[in-house]
């Protein structure tokens, strides 16, 4: 977005790195009223919230850029010529391609299907951590919608479709809470190719370059990588590989090595086996009275004698998610009341890493609801991830003083 910001014509397919290389290399190109509109467009998108939070910053924005444009007659790009009217949607059926074109087909096909899935995936995930709801979004139903979505596209001639942070972030900015600003934006978008085609080509593509680039700037979450490095320095190798890849290939290469990468490291620290990169989980009743302790070492009152309790064995991390996702249906069978609260006993965790604990933390908490969770057998690591996880101590941390025996549950 950058180059349409500065009213530049860049090549097709730089990536981000060759691209700020051309810009740099180009500088005697910047139009200086395109530069102008997208930073007055970012500065009021910064600002109007400030003024008043329910302002439409972006709507005020972009009408206030478009209005410029055309009062000071700046030559600018403009959004251009738009298919309208009813008659812009075709319908038509798709039609088998020959033997000899599938495999080029299905290739592609799997290509587009990976790249658009990881981005909807990544960009609910963004979202949950920008505001944080009482809703977490559902990753099945995620992808089935926009598998509907696709075929609908795909009878009327449109192109593949995915989840993205823009408007969706956008929504997260202006503090909406509900599901009609989705449901609004979905109608302004039909009625606007039917209806409104003439007046959206007027809008100039460096204000709308101007609100991708803030909301772009807004998903950035510095606190985010201290906590993970706090709770595991080598989690920036991943993270570095990451943004290398994004830079220098693409946003879906960029993710792919970093998986990899996170992926080999879980499998060098634990064997190079799957089995032992995953934590594992057994439910043992506690037999012998358990003393506990806080954070401060003073002695807490109190006994675990013949409580069910969830022992967590392994490293927990992102190789766990299915594990965790098990551990909670388990807690959800067994119907806590307000008295009986649910204990995880952490003596077996042998590693943590950053996703694992905050992923583990958020579903204890949401399915919790009220009970309260206690971890016992917590060691000086577990005590400094869980700071980072669980600031504000929804989530009581113990260490024991005196040996538990315990038995299985049955």
């Amino acid at each position: 977005q950058i180059p349409k910001a500065l009213g530049m014509a860049s090549p097709a397919g730089l990536n981000p790195v060759e691209l700020l290389g051309y810009v740099g290399s180009n500088l005697s190109a910047i139009d200086p009223a395109s530069a102008a509109l997208a930073i007055g467009t970012s500065a009021a998108m910064f600002g109007l919230p400030k003024i008043h939070p329910k302002i439409p910053s972006a709507l005020v924005a972009v009408g206030g850029a478009t209005a410029a444009t055309h009062i000071f007659g700046l030559d600018v790009a403009l959004i251009g010529s738009l298919p309208s009217g009813l008659e812009a949607f075709h319908f038509g059926l798709p039609a088998m391609p020959s033997t000899d074109a599938l495999p080029s087909l299905i290739a592609t096909t799997l290509l587009i299907y990976s790249m658009t899935s990881v981005e909807s995936l990544l960009s609910c995930a963004a979202l949950e951590k920008m505001k944080k709801t009482t809703y977490k979004h559902n990753p099945d139903q995620e992808l089935i919608g926009q598998g509907l979505a696709n075929i609908g596209s795909g009878l009327f001639m449109g192109m593949p479709v995915t989840s993205v942070i823009a408007r969706s972030g956008l929504n997260v900015r202006l503090n909406a809470s509900t599901r009609l600003p989705a449901l609004v934006q979905s109608a302004f978008v039909f009625s606007s190719v039917a209806f409104m085609s003439a007046s959206i080509a007027t809008i100039p593509m460096p204000a709308l370059s101007g609100v991708l680039i803030t909301t772009g700037v807004g998903m950035l979450n510095p606190a985010e990588f201290k906590h993970c490095y706090a709770v595991q320095k080598a989690d920036a190798i991943p993270f570095a590989t990451t943004i290398a890849g994004m830079l220098s290939m693409g946003l879906a290469e960029g993710i792919g090595i970093g998986c990899a990468t996170a992926v080999a490291m879980e499998l060098k620290n634990n064997g190079m086996s799957f089995d032992t990169a995953r934590m594992n989980i057994q439910e043992h009743i506690v037999s012998t009275p358990l003393h506990l302790e806080d954070e401060a070492t003073s002695l807490l009152p109190g006994s675990y004698s013949g409580q069910h309790t969830f022992k967590l064995n392994g490293p927990i991390n992102f190789v766990s998610m299915f594990e965790i996702d098990d551990l909670m249906e388990r807690i959800k069978d067994r119907h806590y009341s307000h008295e009986d609260p649910i204990v995880l006993d952490l003596k077996g965790v042998t590693a943590l890493e950053f996703t694992g604990v905050e992923e583990l933390v958020n579903r204890l908490v949401e399915v919790s609801d009220g009970v309260p969770v206690q971890m016992i057998n917590c060691t000086d690591s577990i005590h400094s991830a869980l700071d980072q996880c669980d600031p504000t101590q929804q989530i009581s941390r113990f260490s024991t003083t005196v040996e538990a025996d315990i038995t299985d549950a049955k």
